[in-house]
């Protein structure tokens, strides 16, 4: 179910204008989109990234040309922050897949279950939550299940 987030009217179906305003919709739905919301915040940490690392370089590049002495150019935080941040355009634009962390999570979870089979359905549990609506959260609440099932077996075999 949508909320239009101008009056306030809940609809079923997603519209490009609200049928009780009348505002325009189409951009407001395309930012509930997981995958484009979480490029924007990568966008927002490279943006972070970059300025931080430019403030850094000017400072230090003042106070050594007013005081004499050596200067810090920040080239990590300038490289990685601009990488960052096309990175996350590309993914809020639908280029690329946002979910290479969901995916890593998945198989560190499934490295875990041999091992801690408690730790790893904590990681599921956390895919699920973070990556909603996705491949791998389908798929860690599947483990998910099946770890539970193996372990009520366990349980009434002993």
């Amino acid at each position: 179910m949508h909320t239009c987030p101008y009056c306030g009217r809940e609809q079923l179906e997603p519209a490009e204008r609200c049928p009780q305003c009348g505002k325009e919709l189409a951009e407001d739905l395309a930012k509930l989109d997981p995958r484009r919301a979480a490029g924007e915040k990568q966008m927002a940490r490279g943006a972070l990234w970059l300025i931080l690392g430019v403030t850094v370089t000017v400072f230090t590049y003042t106070v050594a040309r007013g005081h004499g002495g050596s200067y810090i150019i920040a080239y990590g935080a300038i490289i990685g922050g601009l990488a960052m941040f096309f990175k996350g355009r590309f993914a809020a634009a639908g280029k690329i897949d946002m979910n290479e962390e969901a995916t890593q999570l998945l198989e560190m979870a499934a490295m875990l279950e041999s091992v801690d089979r408690v730790k790893a359905t904590e990681l599921y549990r956390k895919i699920i939550e973070q990556f909603p609506n996705t491949a791998q959260s389908e798929e860690a609440s599947r483990n998910i299940q099946i770890l539970s099932a193996h372990q009520t077996t366990k349980e009434i075999a002993q």
